[in-house]
């Protein structure tokens, strides 16, 4: 994958001509020789000296320089030390060993060198260390002082350290200078220590004979395409019969904007020189395309238009092509207040006053205007936005929901002084709360997967796959509560879970099937229900409160159906007629709640046998539950799950937001379902969420038994559960289609 280009050019050092030539040069010029280094002391004093101590002239060989102190020079360095990547953890020193005959070696002081690569401005001039031929025994580091007209190898320009993209190409750029030119290279460090061949007296000789000239060698080295495993350290090394020299540089493989994100508009620009990522706006060309935005200005063309909405923050698009056409001053023409939510719903046009709902009705606000360009409405309660857009719904009214009501239609938007906006009269809405009632009866309740809670507030669980009997008169076979079991739980499992699909109630001869998504079938058509109202089926009474149906029968029994997976049947309080079925018996005594069916005993410790008992199966195609599965085998197989449920169901039912029903219901058994369910529930899990799902059940069954009232709204919102609209809208989409969504219907 590499791929070496190597450009050499070969320069011949002149002597200086002029002062200038010695402001433009550097250590390679100036010591280039002892007619140069005098010359150019001029400009930079103790010069002499300076290539005296970095040992390219012998002691005294240009005449001392002058007498200059060399303590006073400045020298710049010629190479960047690196400023960013990994230290090299090696401690090299930048130099490798040449090899060499004792009788030409010729001591040097360390003293010097050492001062010359350890000053600061001396980082990466020179650094040349012998090593001393194996034929020796003398091993004291020493180096081939230059010899004219052979010079050391000088790397003038580094490899610089480098950040690049993967799949980008890196590359390295290295300059070095001497006589005999230098071989360089550029190479991964681990590879570079054995590409040195010291060389031999022979060839030191050879070359001094040839009288070669200081020259300059420039090297580039490009990576292609680099990945993660091209990153580390890259070595620059230069050599000749008088030595090597090195430097290293590290690559760096990362994509700046990889983790960096923008806001709209704005795309992440790299600088791989510096290692940073900015996030900028567009750049615009000249191109002449004039369009209006709807700021009512005019822009030379879209992107700059663009450019501007990135640099301010702002979203304004474009109102037509061409110059901006005349402005009209937005005009609301009407505002309409709407209860209930479709044309059947009352609706009062004009600027009006005050209107009243009750707390859980649905209300819209409507706005009308007109202008040009087209105005921006939004909705204002009590001076603060409420709603961008024309139509305001509220799916479920609570307290804080009354107030008074403006609209605003504005446009030229972000226009400075061509903005023009007006505001309409204020709406009064008023919201009635809902007190606390009188306790509804005795309940059964079946919710979850699938829990069931007795009239005598029997708590069990039951897994069943079929119809059964949940309630019925069993004195005089009056009337009848069925419910339908499906598996609804993970389906990898041998035996999956199951829950409530649909509800069937009899009355004598009347039969109404209660299905998912709030749908009543009655002798097979679908039952027009009414919003927060009743509608009447043969003696039968039928409400919608836009969460629950109720059906209430002519003997005063009530049926509750979430639409989705829960059901009460709520007999009277002081009710003493004798019941069987899931539901128990209500005799007020908790304790002999399984009676099998037909039996009419005990069915011990199985709550199999007892359900199976009530199974209504006329074509014998269920299968009887044999195998009780409890709580702790779901959650074992689904250890995330269990422990999701660990924190989320004690944070529920902990709120304080259901402190008024403690004292009639305890939340200990529904908090244990609620574990419970967060294993075991599975095609539910996303729609319901089973958190939500215990929690909505519990406050019904709080309502049923004391009368208390917690609004949907009020306790959705303080445990985080979705919103009374989410909850409707994933109701639905649980049943069949429908022309009307049920709490638009009037």
């Amino acid at each position: 994958m590499l791929r070496i280009a190597l450009v050499a050019a070969l320069v011949a050092v002149t002597l200086a001509q002029n002062l200038e030539d010695c402001s433009s040069g550097g250590p390679e010029f100036w010591c280039a020789s002892c007619q140069n280094a005098e010359a150019c002391s001029a400009l930079i004093p103790g010069l002499v000296d300076y290539c005296e101590q970095i040992g390219i002239f012998s002691a005294g060989q240009c005449g001392g320089g002058g007498g200059d102190d060399p303590d006073q020079v400045t020298i710049p360095p010629t190479t960047q030390a690196p400023t960013e990547g990994p230290t090299d953890a090696n401690g090299d020193d930048g130099a490798l060993p040449i090899n060499n005959d004792n009788d030409d070696v010729v001591d040097e002081p360390t003293e010097s060198v050492e001062e010359a690569t350890e000053s600061d401005d001396f980082v990466g001039l020179l650094d040349i260390v012998p090593m001393p031929n194996p034929e020796s025994q003398n091993a004291v580091e020493r180096f081939f002082p230059n010899d004219d007209p052979l010079y050391a190898p000088f790397i003038s320009q580094a490899p610089v350290n480098i950040t690049v993209p993967p799949g980008a190409t890196a590359q390295f750029k290295c300059q070095s200078s001497g006589a005999p030119a230098p071989t360089i290279t550029i190479m991964a460090k681990e590879e570079a220590a054995s590409s040195y061949d010291p060389p031999t007296k022979e060839e030191r000789e050879q070359a001094k004979s040839a009288n070669p000239d200081r020259s300059y060698v420039n090297i580039i080295q490009e990576i292609e395409d680099v990945t993660e495993e091209h990153e580390g350290w890259y070595r620059c090394m230069a050599g000749n019969v008088q030595g090597a020299v090195y430097e290293d540089a590290y690559l760096r493989v990362l994509d700046l904007c990889a983790t960096i994100s923008c806001d709209p508009g704005k795309t992440c620009e790299p600088d791989y020189l510096s290692g940073t990522a900015s996030c900028v706006c567009p750049e615009c060309d000249t191109s002449f395309d004039v369009i209006c935005g709807f700021d009512c200005n005019t822009y030379f063309n879209p992107c700059q238009l663009d450019q501007m909405n990135c640099q301010e923050g702002t979203d304004i698009g474009i109102w037509t092509q061409g110059m901006c056409p005349a402005v009209t001053r937005p005009e609301i023409t009407d505002t309409i207040f709407r209860k209930g939510q479709n044309d059947g719903g009352m609706m009062l046009r004009g600027i009006t006053s005050v209107h009243q709902v009750t707390e859980g009705d649905s209300f819209t606000l409507i706005c009308e205007a007109t202008g040009n360009p087209p105005p921006m409405i939004s909705w204002w309660k009590d001076g603060e936005k409420v709603h961008e857009g024309a139509e305001y719904g509220v799916g479920g009214a609570a307290p804080g929901d009354l107030g008074v009501y403006t609209c605003q239609a504005m446009n030229c938007i972000y226009g400075g002084d061509k903005l023009n906006i007006q505001e309409s009269e204020g709406i009064q809405v008023n919201v009635e709360e809902i007190a606390n009632g009188d306790a509804l009866g005795t309940p059964c309740q079946v919710f979850g997967d699938p829990h069931i809670v007795t009239y005598d507030n029997k708590l069990y669980d039951y897994m069943g796959d079929c119809n059964y009997v949940l309630s019925m008169d069993c004195d005089w076979g009056e009337w009848v509560v069925y419910g339908n079991f499906k598996q609804c739980g993970p389906k990898d499992m041998g035996y999956p879970a199951s829950c409530l699909i649909d509800v069937t109630v009899f009355w004598n001869n009347i039969g109404l099937n209660l299905q998912r998504g709030w749908i009543v079938v009655y002798r097979g058509e679908k039952v027009a229900l009414k919003y927060k109202g009743e509608v009447m089926v043969e003696d039968i009474k039928i409400r919608y409160d836009g969460l629950y149906i109720t059906v209430e029968l002519p003997n005063g029994i009530l049926v509750t159906w979430d639409g989705i997976i829960s059901t009460q049947v709520i007999l009277a309080k002081d009710s003493v007629r004798n019941t069987c079925g899931l539901c128990g018996n209500n005799d007020k005594d908790p304790n002999n709640e399984f009676l099998a069916r037909f039996q009419n005993t005990e069915a011990g410790d199985s709550i199999n046998v007892f359900g199976n008992s009530w199974e209504i199966d006329r074509m014998d195609i269920c299968d009887e539950l044999q195998e009780e599965i409890k709580a702790e085998e779901f959650c074992a197989m689904y250890p995330d799950r269990a422990q999701e449920g660990e924190i989320r169901c004690p944070e529920v039912f902990n709120n304080a937001v259901f402190d008024e029903c403690r004292p009639f219901l305890s939340t200990d058994g529904y908090e244990e379902k609620c574990r419970y369910d967060f294993c075991a529930l599975d095609e539910m899990r996303d729609i319901l969420l089973a958190d939500c799902g215990v929690a909505a059940a519990y406050v019904q069954q709080c309502k049923a038994i004391s009368g208390v009232y917690i609004s949907a709204e009020k306790w959705r919102s303080a445990v985080n559960c979705p919103t009374v609209a989410e909850h409707q809208n994933a109701t639905v989409a649980e049943g069949c289609p429908q022309e009307q969504l049920p709490w638009t219907l009037v």
